[in-house]
Formats: structure tokens, C-alpha cells, sequence
């Protein structure tokens, strides 16, 4: 089902051979737009997406989330890695000018070329199919959250796009990525607080 367009505000980067963007997203368009990789059927017949790079969601996590978007003043947790494939995304670059009404001294030379173009818009189709590659329990939680408290709609979460490839190269590619990820995860102690054990 095709999504209205929308333009996110992001920063390019690259890593490796990995270009991506880092996007802010409201918590209820990411509840909408990002699906899961168990509700994808494209990697070769038989066999799912989730059964190559997404872990099952554990069982009482989400809720657990949930309630703490819902019941937490100060909840906060980490980006999401979301992979996305099809429509057509465009990273629309915009130029930055330091010196333009900034309260600066410094000259726009004094900024490095590649800071100066990694800002800009990362524009979705509507079209695109999103899914989380990390993140998957906050994600849950995100989706129980916002229909049970409306305010939490208009809030904001960083959001990491990849791209994923529709080939064998990469759908190894991606779930290299997803097994890098989890692997460099680090579990959280039980005796932590609720804050802490939110963050997956």
C-alpha cells in the first residue's frame, strides 16, 4: 500500500561502502511507514526475508516498550536501522551558507566541503517498502504506543536508512549488516533502569 510522499530532514554519510542517511521521523509515521522483514516475501521462493536478518520478536518486549513510551516523562532510546528498497528516494542536497544571518565571524571557507553537503532532505516516495534492520522491539513498542497515547505521534526518533538491494549480492549484503549490528549489541543487566533496557 502506497504512502503519501514525505520529506525527512537527514544527513548523508557514508561508512565503508555503506552511503546512508540519518533521518529525524515522527514516532507515527515510523509506525506506519516501517514494516517488519517476517511480513516481507521477496528473497527466493520458500524462504522469507526474516529468516535470513531479523531476529522474532521476544515475546512481552513491545509491550514492555510500549508502556514505557506511554508512562515514562523522559524516555529516550536509540536510532533505528531501517533498510529500504523500491519507490523512489531522492536525497535532495541543500547548500549551507555559515556566514548567511549566522552570528559567526568565521568565513563559509573555514567549513570543510563535506560538511558543508550533508545536509539536506531525504525525499520519500510513498512507494518504498521500509524495514527494520535494528530495532525491531522499539519499533513494536513505537506501534503499540501511539494509538494509546495520541501525543507521542508528534515526537521524534532518529532513523537510519540502508539501502537494500533486490539481488543475491544483496541480500547478503544486508544481513552481513544486521548480523554486524546485533553481534556488536550489548545485552542490558536486569538491575538497570527501565531507561536503559529500552534502548533495543
Amino acid at each position: 500500500m502506497s504512502m503519501t510522499p514525505i520529506h525527512l530532514p537527514a544527513l548523508s554519510a557514508q561508512l565503508g561502502d555503506w552511503q546512508y542517511y540519518t533521518t529525524v521521523m515522527r514516532l507515527r509515521d515510523a509506525a506506519e511507514r516501517i514494516r517488519y522483514a517476517s511480513e516481507i516475501n521477496e528473497v527466493r521462493p520458500g524462504r522469507q526475508l526474516s529468516d535470513l536478518i531479523q531476529r522474532a520478536l521476544t515475546k512481552g518486549r513491545a509491550s514492555e516498550i510500549g508502556k514505557y513510551l506511554v508512562n515514562e516523562g523522559d524516555h529516550f532510546f536509540n536510532a533505528l536501522v531501517v533498510a529500504v528498497y523500491g519507490g523512489d528516494p531522492e536525497w535532495m542536497e541543500f547548500e549551507v551558507n555559515p556566514a548567511a544571518g549566522a552570528r559567526t565571524s568565521r568565513e563559509p571557507k573555514e567549513v570543510a566541503e563535506w560538511a558543508r553537503s550533508a545536509f539536506g532532505y531525504l525525499h520519500l516516495s510513498g512507494t518504498e517498502t521500509l524495514f527494520a534492520l535494528d530495532g525491531q522491539h522499539r519499533l513494536a513498542g513505537i506501534k503499540q504506543a501511539v494509538p494509546v497515547k495520541a501525543s507521542l505521534g508528534d515526537e521524534r526518533v532518529t532513523v537510519i536508512f540502508v539501502s537494500h538491494k533486490l539481488t543475491d549480492a544483496g541480500r547478503r549484503r544486508t544481513r552481513k549488516l544486521f548480523t554486524t549490528l546485533n553481534k556488536t549489541a550489548v545485552a542490558v543487566n536486569k538491575s538497570d533502569s527501565s531507561a536503559s533496557q529500552a534502548s533495543r
